[in-house]
């Protein structure tokens, strides 16, 4: 058997193989990311700052489940943003998946105020935060859902 007639019966699954590694690039959310992209200084008092975080996570779709200015802490409910199939031995199967918001408000003075907008993911009801999940970049990756948050909060200021 000629080696090229071996790879090329396997080409069409190598190809498969590698398209889907490449389209479901995922990977683990870092301290440094979160830290670079998920945390802003606001120049804002923390009462302002606090009540334009608040308003702004409805405004992007979040439902809020907790909300204490004297904690500085505000928890969205979980927000639908996709489904996941797959196919195993017993068949096709399919999760929701969801994600979440816990932001944390700290008064750096009088007039700044930092957002640690912490992010949480979910595959059903199984919490998938610490493993490689995370799409950072792209329309719907980490970074851009950030983005939106912290302008919303900015527009809030306004």
């Amino acid at each position: 058997m000629q080696p090229w007639s071996v790879l090329s019966r396997l080409a069409p699954w190598l190809l498969a193989v590698l398209l889907l590694g490449c389209l479901s690039h995922r990977t683990h959310l870092t301290e440094s990311e979160q830290q670079s992209f998920g945390t802003r200084t606001f120049a804002a008092p923390y009462e302002a700052t606090f009540a334009a975080a608040r308003d702004a996570l409805p405004a992007l779709g979040y439902q809020l489940l907790f909300v204490g200015a004297a904690e500085g802490r505000i928890t969205t409910a979980r927000k639908q943003y996709g489904v996941r199939a797959s196919l195993g031995l017993e068949g096709t199967s399919s999760a929701v998946l969801y994600r979440q918001y816990d932001l944390r408000l700290v008064r750096v003075d009088p007039s700044h105020t930092r957002v640690i907008a912490a992010p949480r993911l979910y595959d059903g009801e199984r919490d998938v935060s610490s493993q490689a999940a995370w799409t950072m970049s792209g329309p719907s990756g980490e970074h851009e859902q950030w983005r939106a948050l912290f302008a919303q909060i900015e527009a809030g200021l306004r």
